[in-house]
């Protein structure tokens, strides 16, 4: 339901909440606000299977979790059986959705952080506390299109004549028990550094020394991650993605 709210600031904005479930019978809120909550349609997610991408897991003071997007987010129905995941998800959802007792999940602490060592192997979000031991300095940012983010070399539907530098760290987390090799992308990497990536790369062609003091400052960071572990595209192995803390 879309409802204009007043911030802190005494600004008014336009706040629209969608509701997403899968078959685990959990559900949880997504907010947009401003365009975002604008451009939506209901009447096109209503009842739909949907991919979201890019989008944003917050943990509040109170360990309560939530979902929001940036510009660098999306989030679009799928027309379609387009795969074997898809199909469960609907045939769940219009055979047996009517007699599951549905849980909010925004109002459920998050589950009890897993060791590094649990996260290797098993697909699936997790929470990891973890201190960040290394970063690779060489490697922090790609050449890729500013809408979809893929990379240059990749190619997408939209002319890659106006590019942007995206953040993308490569980092290695450890627990004193077990070390991760994960990758931190785009606006969650933004969040980390607190600059995008156009200025980081300004900042190292400009100054090295500062764009390796500013990296190398994370080192020692400790924090509750949220780790998504999955298996690659390009190699089915699995890869491990902080998607924020």
């Amino acid at each position: 339901m879309k409802k204009e709210v007043v911030t802190k600031n005494g600004l008014r904005v336009t706040k629209r909440d969608v509701h997403l479930v899968d078959e685990s019978g959990t559900m949880m809120k997504l907010t947009l606000w401003k365009d975002q909550a604008l451009k939506i349609n209901p009447q096109m997610f209503s009842g739909k299977v949907v991919h979201g991408k890019r989008l944003i897991v917050k943990k509040t003071e109170n360990g309560f979790i939530s979902l929001t997007m940036n510009n660098h987010s999306y989030f679009i129905p799928i027309s379609g059986m387009e795969n074997e995941q898809v199909d469960k998800l609907w045939s769940w959802y219009t055979n047996e959705r009517s007699s599951v007792t549905i849980v909010e999940q925004s109002f459920q602490p998050i589950a009890v952080p897993k060791p590094l060592h649990d996260v290797q192997t098993v697909e699936g979000l997790f929470a990891s506390k973890a201190t960040i031991l290394s970063i690779d300095l060489d490697n922090t940012f790609y050449k890729g299109c500013p809408e979809c983010q893929k990379r240059s070399r990749s190619g997408c539907e939209k002319t890659l004549e106006q590019f942007s530098w995206i953040v993308k760290l490569q980092v290695n987390l450890g627990d004193g028990d077990t070390s991760l090799h994960a990758v931190v992308f785009s606006s969650v990497g933004e969040r980390l550094i607190e600059m995008d990536g156009n200025a980081l790369a300004n900042m190292k062609q400009s100054d090295i020394f500062e764009h390796d003091k500013l990296i190398e400052r994370l080192v020692g960071m400790e924090r509750e991650w949220f780790i998504r572990t999955k298996k690659s595209s390009f190699n089915n192995k699995l890869e491990h993605v902080i998607t924020g803390w």
